[in-house]
């Protein structure tokens, strides 16, 4: 007995039972927020056509508050617009890869030095490699939906939701709720207090105004989920389950690198606010995956991990304080960051790789010292990668780079091998990280 008082004085403590889940599979109402409907753009079809069969198993157990329609829509298009850009961005990352390999064996002077490679077969080669990837990625580009298109996803989102969405609020409302919020957000109260310190980017307001309204981008978490207390109290609703690919900690309960659930507080505030009995939230992947279960759909397997990936990314930039360091440090790293280390370094390696495999001809320093050398065909030899670490949504690098090149000795300078070691700062720019600024901390020919 004692037992059971204690469990209902601090409810939002403990952990769901199966027969919660059930019943929010059952009998619950699924809130779905902007960042889940502008993932379906990121998707390839199969996944689209999974998770849409999933939320028609729903039927009318759906809701999309007004804030995330906002804000879908408000994002829309530059998310469409940044999908095509990926096709367009690789074929050219392909292409700049094959020229500076064909740069590369050039300056090796393979027909006086070496009478069994065949220079212009291998040349045949790597042109018909390339062509093959941009026909790939033309056929993809193709298909890929463009922002004059007939939109089948947002058609398919209209089909779905109907009226289940929210009502538009009112000046005084937003107000209000940003008032709150700045209060909120110093004392760190979830959520959206990990978006206080947004600021205008490129140009960009630091808020919009629709419908007579004024928004403060900061509040658009707050706003979003006091529109689902209030709605919640309005319709009595006992069950909810959120369905978000925002990551971030003031939505999340994370442990030692492990996302448990939602934020003990916003269980609570739900509790009592909206006496709301069972809330959790889910990710993209999780609804695919739980609903496929729940519903015994047909639900692809590769569906799941392909949601699943695409958040991966998301995850590990939102950890802001942590600091990936290098192969030689790993005595440093606790134990439950390693998972996140391997993500990174996968995810960031190549990007690093190729930016720094320009250098040989894009950077004045280092073709300057290239020019002090008796040797030609420099390229990337080696290169380690000592740290990562994510400064708020920025990637910062440090790496050491080794060129080498083969020896001429018809020059009177000496030296076939340079090593860099530079710092630089990955961003991400409309979807593609890229590097965007770099400094050589330190070059010698050796």
């Amino acid at each position: 007995m004692l037992g059971v008082i204690l469990r209902k004085k601090f409810k939002s403590f403990y952990a769901l039972t199966k027969e919660d889940y059930k019943t929010l599979w059952d009998k619950g109402v699924f809130v779905f927020d902007a960042s889940f409907l502008l993932n379906l753009y990121r998707f390839p079809d199969s996944v689209q056509n999974d998770i849409i069969t999933t939320l028609k198993k729903l039927e009318n157990r759906i809701w999309l508050p007004y804030h995330a329609s906002l804000e879908f829509h408000r994002n829309r298009l530059n998310t469409i617009f940044e999908q095509k850009e990926l096709c367009t961005k690789s074929s050219e990352i392909f292409e700049n890869a094959i020229n500076q390999i064909r740069r590369n064996i050039t300056g090796l002077n393979l027909k006086k030095r070496h009478s069994r490679i065949d220079l212009d077969y291998l040349m045949d080669q790597l042109t018909s490699f390339l062509d093959n990837i941009k026909s790939y990625l033309d056929e993809i580009l193709a298909q890929t939906l463009d922002v004059n298109d007939v939109d089948t996803v947002l058609n398919s989102i209209m089909e779905i939701f109907g009226e289940c969405t929210g009502e538009s609020p009112s000046q005084k409302e937003v107000d209000l709720i940003e008032k709150e919020g700045s209060k909120r957000y110093k004392l760190q109260i979830p959520p959206g207090f990990r978006d206080n310190e947004k600021v205008a980017k490129n140009g960009e307001a630091i808020g919009y105004y629709y419908n007579e309204v004024y928004y403060d981008n900061k509040y658009g978490d707050l706003i979003f989920w006091k529109e689902i207390l209030k709605e919640a109290e309005k319709q009595k609703w006992k069950y909810v389950t959120l369905i978000t690919d925002d990551l971030k900690d003031d939505w999340w309960t994370k442990i030692h690198g492990k996302t448990i659930g939602p934020r003990i507080e916003l269980r609570n505030e739900i509790h009592t606010e909206a006496k709301v009995e069972i809330f959790h939230l889910y990710e993209s992947s999780q609804f695919l995956e739980y609903g496929k279960e729940h519903f015994n759909l047909e639900t692809s397997d590769d569906s799941v991990a392909i949601a699943k990936d695409l958040n991966t990314l998301k995850n590990i930039i939102r950890e802001n304080s942590i600091i990936i360091q290098g192969h030689e440090n790993n005595s440093i790293i606790q134990t439950h960051k390693v998972r996140r280390k391997a993500d990174a370094e996968r995810i960031f390696n190549s990007i690093i790789f190729d930016f720094c495999s320009t250098l040989v001809n894009a950077d004045d320093q280092v073709t300057q010292a290239i020019a002090g050398t008796n040797a030609t065909g420099f390229g990337l030899d080696d290169y380690l990668l000592k740290s990562i670490e994510f400064d708020k949504e920025d990637i910062l690098f440090d790496v050491v780079l080794s060129l080498s090149g083969e020896s001429d000795d018809d020059k009177m300078f000496h030296g076939d091998q340079i090593t860099i070691r530079l710092n630089g700062i990955i961003i991400n720019d409309y979807g593609d990280w890229i590097v965007h600024s770099y400094s050589i901390e330190k070059l010698v020919v050796e």
